[in-house]
């Protein structure tokens, strides 16, 4: 148990070490790591070796990627077929920003709209004609219809 738990901790250490030396490559040439750095003789040991953990490295990168990914399907899966459009409609308009700004102007005018009728509608001679033709009813119906 205590060689196992020694391997583990040295193959840990190895993993970071390597994410290291990929973080120096990266921040020195601005550009993706390589492994072009050694001689002919060393450049298939070399490359044996950083493939081996590089594999590591990125399984351990972020071990909750992959269950969250999963359970994202899971739920997408879940969902009916008009949760599924709306979700993708909402993913494209909250994706973009001038799609972002036309459904913004696009509900403000709207709600202008909704407000210029209303107020017409509450202050014109129509209105008040028929409030009067609404009373004329509610009249007969108690005169005629007890």
């Amino acid at each position: 148990v205590q060689s196992c738990r020694k391997q583990w901790y040295q193959r840990r250490v190895r993993v970071k070490l390597y994410e290291r030396i990929k973080f120096l490559q990266t921040v020195a040439t601005n550009s993706p790591p390589s492994s072009s750095h050694h001689s002919v003789g060393e450049a298939s040991s070399a490359d044996d070796v950083t493939k081996k953990y590089s594999t590591q490295y990125e399984a351990h990168l972020d071990p909750f990627s992959a269950f969250n990914r999963r359970e994202k399907q899971r739920k997408y899966a879940s969902l009916n077929s008009a949760e599924r459009v709306t979700l993708g409609i909402g993913k494209m308009i909250l994706s973009d920003k001038v799609a972002r700004h036309g459904v913004f102007f696009y509900t403000i005018a709207l709600h202008l709209l909704v407000f210029v009728v209303l107020y017409k509608f509450a202050v014109s001679e129509d209105c008040i004609q028929l409030s009067d033709c609404n009373e004329a009813f509610k009249t007969h119906m108690r005169e005629h219809h007890p």
